[in-house]
């Protein structure tokens, strides 16, 4: 596998309408239902995967924008190739 990055994220409780039982909490890469930490693309501080490489790059990027992630879940990404 590829190390893809890391992902500040906020993961949800399952929502009432989704109907999948067992499931209690959504993880997803995507932001349609974990959101990200922060409209970051438009800091281009991301790599190729659309990731980071570093959470210490999170990390900074939030303090240099004032946001609190003190919430947010990081999360490793690898992909095959």
């Amino acid at each position: 596998m590829t190390p893809a990055g890391y992902m500040a994220k906020y993961i949800y409780k399952k929502p009432e309408w989704l109907r999948a039982y067992g499931v209690a909490d959504i993880y997803s890469v995507s932001g349609h239902m974990s959101a990200m930490f922060a409209d970051y693309i438009k800091f281009w501080k991301h790599n190729g995967y659309w990731l980071f490489d570093t959470p210490d790059m999170i990390e900074q990027l939030a303090r240099d924008n004032g946001q609190d992630i003190s919430a947010a879940l990081f999360f490793y990404y690898e992909v095959y190739e």
